[in-house]
Protein backbone atom coordinates (compact mmCIF):
# COMPACT_ATOMS: atom_id res chain seq x y z
CA UNK A 1 0.00 0.00 0.00
CA UNK A 2 1.79 3.41 -1.13
CA UNK A 3 -0.07 6.83 -0.54
CA UNK A 4 0.99 9.92 -1.70
CA UNK A 5 -0.26 13.14 -0.67
CA UNK A 6 0.42 16.67 -2.27
CA UNK A 7 -0.05 19.82 -0.09
CA UNK A 8 -0.30 23.05 -1.83
CA UNK A 9 2.82 24.65 0.85
CA UNK A 10 6.54 23.89 1.79
CA UNK A 11 6.38 21.95 5.05
CA UNK A 12 7.66 24.42 7.61
CA UNK A 13 11.29 24.97 9.17
CA UNK A 14 11.36 24.45 13.26
CA UNK A 15 12.35 28.16 13.61
CA UNK A 16 8.34 28.83 12.64
CA UNK A 17 6.93 27.75 15.82
CA UNK A 18 10.36 27.12 18.45
CA UNK A 19 11.65 30.19 18.19
CA UNK A 20 11.08 32.22 21.52
CA UNK A 21 12.10 35.29 20.04
CA UNK A 22 10.08 35.51 17.27
CA UNK A 23 6.92 33.03 17.06
CA UNK A 24 4.52 33.29 19.89
CA UNK A 25 3.15 31.11 22.32
CA UNK A 26 0.22 30.21 20.02
CA UNK A 27 2.35 29.87 16.91
CA UNK A 28 2.51 25.96 16.75
CA UNK A 29 -1.27 25.67 17.85
CA UNK A 30 -1.97 27.83 14.44
CA UNK A 31 0.68 25.19 12.18
CA UNK A 32 -1.39 22.13 13.89
CA UNK A 33 -4.81 23.58 12.55
CA UNK A 34 -3.65 24.63 9.06
CA UNK A 35 -1.69 21.32 8.25
CA UNK A 36 -4.65 19.28 9.75
CA UNK A 37 -6.78 21.30 7.41
CA UNK A 38 -4.28 20.50 4.35
CA UNK A 39 -3.58 16.57 5.59
CA UNK A 40 -7.55 16.44 5.31
CA UNK A 41 -8.13 17.94 2.27
CA UNK A 42 -5.28 16.10 1.17
CA UNK A 43 -6.37 12.68 2.40
CA UNK A 44 -9.97 13.43 0.66
CA UNK A 45 -9.05 14.40 -2.83
CA UNK A 46 -6.59 11.10 -2.71
CA UNK A 47 -9.70 8.82 -1.80
CA UNK A 48 -11.82 10.69 -4.79
CA UNK A 49 -8.99 10.02 -7.10
CA UNK A 50 -9.23 6.47 -6.20
CA UNK A 51 -12.39 6.19 -6.15
CA UNK A 52 -12.24 4.62 -2.62
CA UNK A 53 -14.87 5.35 -0.02
CA UNK A 54 -14.66 8.70 1.91
CA UNK A 55 -14.18 6.93 5.43
CA UNK A 56 -10.78 6.30 5.54
CA UNK A 57 -9.15 3.33 7.09
CA UNK A 58 -7.71 2.37 10.95
CA UNK A 59 -4.32 3.16 10.93
CA UNK A 60 -1.99 0.09 9.87
CA UNK A 61 -0.29 -1.91 12.79
CA UNK A 62 2.70 -2.50 10.60
CA UNK A 63 6.04 0.31 10.15
CA UNK A 64 5.10 3.14 8.54
CA UNK A 65 7.56 4.25 5.73
CA UNK A 66 7.41 8.11 5.17
CA UNK A 67 8.81 10.27 2.63
CA UNK A 68 8.17 13.77 3.01
CA UNK A 69 9.76 16.13 -0.15
CA UNK A 70 9.44 20.41 0.65
CA UNK A 71 9.59 21.56 -2.72
CA UNK A 72 11.33 24.96 -2.74
CA UNK A 73 13.09 27.65 -5.07
CA UNK A 74 17.16 26.31 -3.98
CA UNK A 75 17.27 29.96 -1.67
CA UNK A 76 14.11 29.05 0.46
CA UNK A 77 15.46 25.50 1.43
CA UNK A 78 16.28 24.91 5.31
CA UNK A 79 19.41 23.35 7.33
CA UNK A 80 18.99 19.66 8.13
CA UNK A 81 17.84 20.31 11.55
CA UNK A 82 15.28 22.82 10.48
CA UNK A 83 13.77 20.58 8.35
CA UNK A 84 13.74 17.18 10.65
CA UNK A 85 12.23 19.52 13.60
CA UNK A 86 9.76 21.22 11.14
CA UNK A 87 8.14 17.77 10.35
CA UNK A 88 6.07 17.90 14.12
CA UNK A 89 2.94 19.68 12.95
CA UNK A 90 3.05 17.43 10.00
CA UNK A 91 3.39 13.89 11.93
CA UNK A 92 0.69 15.40 14.22
CA UNK A 93 -1.72 15.87 11.70
CA UNK A 94 -1.25 12.96 10.01
CA UNK A 95 -1.22 10.77 13.39
CA UNK A 96 -4.93 12.90 14.03
CA UNK A 97 -6.78 11.82 10.84
CA UNK A 98 -5.81 7.99 12.12
CA UNK A 99 -2.97 7.83 8.74
CA UNK A 100 -0.39 6.53 11.26
CA UNK A 101 -0.85 5.03 14.71
CA UNK A 102 1.61 6.99 16.41
CA UNK A 103 4.43 9.30 15.39
CA UNK A 104 7.13 7.49 17.38
CA UNK A 105 10.52 5.85 15.68
CA UNK A 106 8.32 2.13 16.21
CA UNK A 107 5.56 2.96 14.43
CA UNK A 108 7.01 5.13 11.31
CA UNK A 109 10.39 5.83 9.79
CA UNK A 110 10.64 9.20 8.38
CA UNK A 111 12.81 10.33 5.21
CA UNK A 112 13.19 13.82 5.10
CA UNK A 113 13.99 15.70 1.66
CA UNK A 114 14.58 19.13 -0.28
CA UNK A 115 14.25 19.56 -4.17
CA UNK A 116 13.53 22.15 -6.71
CA UNK A 117 10.29 22.66 -7.30
CA UNK A 118 9.34 21.92 -11.14
CA UNK A 119 8.39 24.60 -13.05
CA UNK A 120 4.64 23.32 -13.84
CA UNK A 121 4.06 23.09 -9.80
CA UNK A 122 3.29 26.03 -7.46
CA UNK A 123 6.59 27.45 -6.33
CA UNK A 124 6.66 25.62 -2.96
CA UNK A 125 4.65 22.66 -1.69
CA UNK A 126 4.98 19.42 -0.17
CA UNK A 127 4.58 15.58 -1.05
CA UNK A 128 4.14 13.02 1.47
CA UNK A 129 4.74 9.14 0.50
CA UNK A 130 3.33 6.80 2.78
CA UNK A 131 4.06 3.08 2.35
CA UNK A 132 3.95 -0.25 4.38
CA UNK A 133 7.12 -1.25 2.61
CA UNK A 134 10.78 -0.22 3.11
CA UNK A 135 11.15 2.68 0.37
CA UNK A 136 14.55 0.13 -0.84
CA UNK A 137 12.08 -3.18 -0.74
CA UNK A 138 9.30 -1.30 -3.11
CA UNK A 139 12.03 -0.42 -5.38
CA UNK A 140 13.28 -4.04 -6.14
CA UNK A 141 9.65 -5.08 -6.12
CA UNK A 142 9.32 -2.77 -8.95
CA UNK A 143 12.53 -4.13 -10.98
CA UNK A 144 11.88 -8.14 -10.16
CA UNK A 145 9.44 -9.19 -12.86
CA UNK A 146 6.40 -11.13 -10.88
CA UNK A 147 5.94 -14.60 -11.31
CA UNK A 148 2.46 -16.54 -12.01
CA UNK A 149 1.73 -19.01 -9.68
CA UNK A 150 2.69 -21.68 -11.94
CA UNK A 151 6.10 -19.98 -12.74
CA UNK A 152 6.09 -19.92 -9.00
CA UNK A 153 5.29 -23.69 -8.26
CA UNK A 154 7.91 -24.59 -10.79
CA UNK A 155 10.49 -22.27 -9.23
CA UNK A 156 10.10 -23.65 -6.32
CA UNK A 157 10.44 -27.51 -7.48
CA UNK A 158 13.74 -26.47 -9.04
CA UNK A 159 14.74 -24.94 -5.76
CA UNK A 160 13.79 -27.89 -3.88
CA UNK A 161 15.50 -30.16 -6.53
CA UNK A 162 18.53 -28.19 -6.55
CA UNK A 163 18.49 -28.21 -2.35
CA UNK A 164 18.88 -31.82 -2.66
CA UNK A 165 22.08 -32.44 -4.49
CA UNK A 166 20.25 -33.66 -7.68
CA UNK A 167 21.10 -32.66 -10.86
Amino acid sequence: MTLTLRIPRASPSLNDFANPYSSSKYKYRELRKRWNREIGDALLEARVAERKPLRWPRPPKERVYLVVTRYAPEHQWLDADNLAGGMKPVLDALKAHDVIADDNTRAIELTTRQDVSPHAQPTRWTEIELSIDPPMLREWREDVPTLTPDQQDAQDETDAYKARGQR
